[in-house]
């Protein structure tokens, strides 16, 4: 597994007005027939609490191939809804060795009343395709719906038990001429712990997104050029992390 599985731990602790911990495992491309299990040397409370995150779902451990069951059949709905085979993401090669990685995430119960808003993930659109995320019930997670309007309106997303939060990334907003939008959110400090997993589902990377048939027209002409899945999302991270 050396050179192909990636873990790296992330640490923002009050730092520009975000408190985060992360923890990410995962590969650059991830072959449907290799498994990955998040075993690592945390404290098991905290190992604890992140399955417990997971436990409501019927699973015993935190797995990339169960995620990516679930994300699998969540686009062939997508696929259909847009007038288009169920299997059509698999069919072009989405899922032949896709970029897919699990982060771990932890946000500290505290909040200093000394900042200007307290933020574990101030707001952002996701950079790729889906993204599936599991928390443990507490709040904080914010979406807004309407992310072009000013002011922005944000909403509490409530937890349901048993059920997954699905996020849209930019880049199927892109490939869809954005009929499906992606989902501007953020965490916001509640005073109290919050552990969370998500799963970020990306294409291969050599796979060419260009705007689906069934999402333009005359009318409604595409508004991205096609770009190479892997190219747009390293554009989008230099920019971030640059």
């Amino acid at each position: 597994m050396s050179g192909l599985l990636e873990v790296m731990i992330h640490r923002m602790m009050l730092t520009n007005g975000l408190l985060k911990r992360a923890f990410h495992v995962g590969r650059r491309q991830l072959s449907c027939t290799m498994q990955l299990h998040c075993e690592f040397s945390i404290c098991s409370s905290q190992q604890r609490k992140f399955n417990n995150c997971t436990a409501i779902y019927n699973h015993r451990s935190i797995s990339t191939i169960v995620f990516l069951s679930i994300g699998k059949r969540i686009l062939s709905l997508i696929a259909l809804s847009l007038n288009l085979d169920a299997e059509f993401f698999e069919n072009i090669g989405a899922f032949s060795c896709p970029s897919a990685f699990l982060r771990l995430l932890h946000y500290p119960g505290e909040v200093n009343e000394s900042d200007d808003g307290n933020y574990g993930a101030s707001a952002h659109s996701d950079y790729g395709m889906i993204t599936l995320l599991a928390t443990d019930g507490t709040p904080g997670l914010q979406i807004c719906r309407e992310k072009d309007r000013h002011p922005q309106y944000w909403e509490d997303v409530h937890h349901i038990d048993g059920a997954l939060i699905v996020n849209i990334g930019d880049l199927l907003e892109r490939w869809t001429n954005c009929i499906f939008r992606s989902t501007l959110h953020r965490v916001v400090a509640v005073g109290k712990e919050r552990y969370s997993v998500a799963f970020f589902l990306d294409p291969n990377p050599n796979l060419v997104v260009q705007c689906l048939e069934s999402c333009c027209s005359v009318a409604c002409p595409p508004r991205f050029p096609p770009i190479k899945s892997g190219d747009y999302l390293k554009e989008r991270l230099s920019v971030t992390y640059k």
